[in-house]
């Protein structure tokens, strides 16, 4: 084989650890969004939990939570919009 031969060789094989490499990235960025995705999920229930716990343990704070859940009802829908 000629100098010529192996530099094609070699470009062929940089052209395909290059291929492999940008495919494994896209997988790892794909399950790293995935997870970030499910992370992100767990804590907004994680959050909920907590505050479903502070309602349940603390009688004054549903107290409030409800007298502002019943005033937000009472709301005109465009009024609700402003409130949120």
């Amino acid at each position: 084989m000629t100098l010529e031969h192996w530099f094609f060789l070699s470009q062929t094989v940089a052209a395909f650890a290059t291929v492999a490499a940008v495919s494994f990235v896209a997988l790892e960025m794909r399950n790293s969004t995935r997870e970030r995705r499910h992370r992100t999920i767990e804590n907004v229930l994680e959050d909920l939990r907590e505050a479903r716990r502070a309602l349940a343990e603390n009688s004054d704070v549903f107290r409030i939570f409800l007298a502002v859940y019943t005033i937000s009802r009472l709301l005109l829908r465009s009024t609700r919009c402003g409130f949120y």
